[in-house]
């Protein structure tokens, strides 16, 4: 029963605990993210139904075959954020080479702001 359980982007803190949370959900026993195949990223985005936010690409001049992903990531303070994920893989071969992390945070927007300081749910 593979793939039952989807990972809750929003809950993730930092880089490390989402690359252990994908390589989690392979469900293969890798213990890392070079481990992981083409086919379990590709199954990953159409399980979280990723399909509009991710776009496939080949860079020329390193031989890459690129799969990048935006995800939501947890509002921090009352700011939105999003997690852009960037899975390299060689040309001619399966497991992936790399997984570049990065988060983009939003504008900081006075109305989120205070609604995240008086909400009572927090505490």
């Amino acid at each position: 029963m593979e793939h039952l359980c989807r990972i809750n982007w929003k809950e993730i803190e930092n880089s490390k605990e989402l690359e252990k949370a994908i390589v989690d959900w392979c469900d293969k026993d890798y213990s890392d993210i070079n481990d992981v195949k083409r086919v379990d990223i590709l199954t990953l985005i159409s399980t979280h139904n990723l399909l509009n936010k991710s776009k496939l690409s080949y860079d020329k001049e390193t031989g890459f075959n690129k799969i990048e992903i935006t995800i939501d990531a947890k509002v921090l303070y009352g700011i939105k954020s999003k997690w852009n994920l960037t899975f390299n893989f060689p040309e001619f071969g399966e497991h992936c080479i790399s997984l570049v992390v990065s988060r983009n945070y939003g504008e900081i927007r006075k109305e989120d702001f205070y609604n995240y300081i008086h909400d009572i749910t927090i505490a």
